[in-house]
C-alpha cells in the first residue's frame, strides 16, 4: 500500500503544471489502482493524515502476486510488451526528421496550412492529424494523435483522463513547434 501526498496550488514542486495543481505525486496510481491499495492524503492536514492511517490499519487488502498488488503495466510481461511495441516500430538506420519538411505543408488543409483538423466531441475540442496531411512514418502512428483542448481551469491530465486518452511523449516533437499550428 502506498500513500501519496496531494499537490497544493502554489507549491514550488508543482509550479510547472499548467493549472498549478496536481492531484498527487503519482496520478496514475491514484486513478488506475486507487483504494484500498493507494491512498492520497494531504500531509499538511494532520486530521486527514491521521484518519487515513487509521483507515489503512483497519483495511484488509486482498493481496495478489506474492503478497502485493501489481498492475499489469508494471509486471515483467507488461513491460516487455511495451518495450516490444516500441522497438518493433523503430528504424535506427534511417531516422526521420522530427517534423515533416516545410515543403510538405503545401498538402496541408486550412489557411494558414496546418496538419491538424478540428473535431467537436462531448463538449470538447480535439485536434487530430488530418488524413490528407503528409505524415512521416513513426510509432505510434500519427493517425492515433489527438490533441485535446482542456476547458479553462481543468488540467490537461484531468481532461485527457475524462476522455480516456493518455499523454504520449513520442508525439511531442510533432506538436511542440510553430509549424504544427500554421505559424
Amino acid at each position: 500500500m502506498d500513500i501519496f501526498q496531494n499537490g497544493k496550488k502554489g507549491s514550488s514542486q508543482f509550479q510547472a503544471a499548467e493549472t498549478g495543481e496536481v492531484s498527487s505525486q503519482h496520478p496514475y496510481a491514484e486513478q488506475r489502482i486507487g483504494r484500498p491499495n493507494v491512498v492520497t492524503v494531504d500531509f499538511n492536514n494532520s486530521q486527514e493524515f491521521e484518519a487515513a492511517i487509521q483507515e489503512i490499519m483497519r483495511t484488509k487488502v486482498m493481496y495478489q502476486c506474492r503478497g502485493a498488488f501489481l498492475p499489469y503495466e508494471y509486471t515483467c510481461e507488461g513491460m516487455l510488451e511495451r518495450v516490444s511495441a516500441y522497438i518493433e516500430h523503430q528504424d535506427f538506420c534511417h531516422p526521420d526528421p522530427p517534423f515533416p519538411p516545410l515543403n510538405a505543408s503545401k498538402s496541408w488543409p486550412g489557411n494558414p496550412p496546418s496538419p491538424f483538423m478540428l473535431l467537436q466531441h462531448n463538449n470538447t475540442s480535439t485536434l487530430v492529424w488530418a488524413p490528407n496531411a503528409t505524415a512521416p512514418p513513426c510509432w505510434p502512428p500519427l493517425s492515433a494523435l489527438q490533441l485535446l483542448l482542456a476547458p479553462e481551469g481543468l488540467s490537461c491530465a484531468r481532461s485527457c483522463t475524462e476522455e480516456n486518452l493518455v499523454c504520449e511523449p513520442a508525439f511531442f516533437p510533432f506538436i511542440n513547434n510553430l509549424e504544427a499550428f500554421g505559424g
